[in-house]
């Protein structure tokens, strides 16, 4: 349902209390060295990043029908040959990794990111985590670009996800006789 619909009281409440107080609780108990370990900032501020996006998109269309149509995602920064290419909107290449479909697609999104980021960043340590899903991100896009056919507009956190499994894939080959961290 679009925003406008709810009564006052809860458009306040769902605007600055739920989302200020889950960006901001795991960011400053990593930053205290609290219960959430450094290893888990990247991973959660990229779904918070993912969410975030999501909710502003049905804030601001008012979609309730589960997926956006590709000039909503368009509209906010999803990527295509055309606007990249033509308009120099360099911007998507980056953008699209923190767009979704629709709720599905965040859903899936986020269960995936919450089951092997997290395991990723203990793995491969916070920061080359997120250097290994940003550029996977980053180059799957620009590979999509290059080679898609078709004016799909692309955007979704898949290319970065992928190149997580691969690096995992390459590590277990490296350290085949060794027990990974726990």
């Amino acid at each position: 349902f679009p925003v406008g619909s709810y009564p006052a009281l809860y458009r306040v409440f769902f605007t600055f209390v739920v989302p200020v107080a889950f960006l901001t609780t795991v960011p400053a108990e990593a930053a205290l060295r609290r219960e959430t370990p450094l290893y888990a900032l990247f991973p959660t501020l990229f779904l918070l990043l993912q969410i975030l996006f999501y909710a502003l998109i049905r804030w601001r269309t008012g979609y309730d029908t589960g997926t956006f149509s590709s000039n909503v995602l368009l509209s906010v920064g999803a990527l295509d040959r055309q606007h990249c290419l033509c308009y120099r909107e360099y911007y998507r290449i980056i953008s699209q990794m923190f767009l979704t479909h629709g709720l599905a697609w965040l859903r899936t999104s986020v269960m995936w990111q919450m089951w092997y980021c997290g395991y990723y960043s203990v793995l491969f340590g916070p920061t080359s985590f997120s250097v290994i899903w940003l550029s996977g991100g980053l180059f799957g896009a620009l590979y999509r670009l290059i080679t898609e056919i078709d004016d799909d507009v692309i955007a979704g956190p898949d290319d970065a996800i992928c190149a997580c499994h691969v690096a995992y894939l390459v590590w277990i080959l490296y350290h085949w006789y060794e027990t990974p961290p726990t």
